[in-house]
């Protein structure tokens, strides 16, 4: 329940199913895409409700963070929170402006944003202010904490991924400059030191039990049967 209202799953149908509703309306039951549109089936009866989407975010660029600013403190009021930063990023290359969007990037592994394209309201050399309600969770507690990172929408000054990763993508990165250079012995010894930090930390972020999880074994004719084999 949400708001008083069920909530249920829409799963993906495909062009048979959009023949086979037809000019039909009700409560929606399974959706296409359509270029950059989402098209419910059957169409939806009413106009209101609300849908959901979840997806796998792309993670941002990377940028200098000469190019971000962290957060020295925060202070909310009147539906507006401040943020107090220790770079000027009037002064950058591509200074930030009234208007413009950030994202705010979270200081802990494995640093997501706590925001993205948040625009902003007010800035000046050691201010960047924008509306709380863009960076607060839904009881209206600021998200972003002391230390993170403002950083220009779409890009990030550390990558975005477990920092027991980041070696192994420094690695990568290595194994494609000398890739690059053309020297095959440095490569193949790269590689080999790559294959083994990249199981090291697959092993870190692996669940870890203390006994083996019981398997739900589905009867043969049962919904999730599809799923055991």
């Amino acid at each position: 329940m949400e708001n008083g209202q069920p909530l249920y799953e829409i799963v993906q149908g495909n062009e048979e199913d959009y023949l086979g509703y037809g000019s039909q309306t009700g409560a929606p039951k399974k959706f296409l895409l359509e270029g950059d549109e989402v098209l419910l089936l059957p169409k939806p009866a009413a106009s209101t409700g609300s849908i959901r989407f979840r997806y796998y975010a792309k993670p941002n660029l990377l940028t200098l963070t000469a190019n971000c600013a962290k957060i020295t403190s925060i202070n909310s009021a009147g539906g507006t929170t401040t943020f107090n930063v220790n770079t000027d990023l009037t002064a950058v290359t591509n200074p930030l402006v009234i208007g413009a969007k950030i994202d705010l990037l979270s200081v802990v592994s494995p640093f997501l944003l706590w925001a993205d394209d948040v625009p902003v309201t007010a800035v000046s050399s050691s201010q960047i202010e924008c509306a709380t309600s863009l960076v607060s969770d839904e009881a209206g507690n600021v998200l972003p904490q002391v230390n993170d990172y403002i950083c220009p929408a779409g890009y990030a000054n550390v990558p975005m991924i477990p920092f027991e990763f980041h070696p192994v993508l420094a690695k990568m990165i290595a194994k494609r400059q000398v890739s690059g250079m053309g020297d095959i012995a440095k490569r193949n010894m790269i590689a080999a030191d790559l294959k083994e930090l990249r199981t090291e930390a697959e092993n870190m972020i692996k669940n870890r039990v203390e006994s083996q999880p019981k398997v739900l074994r589905p009867h043969r004719s049962g919904i999730l049967s599809a799923f055991n084999r």
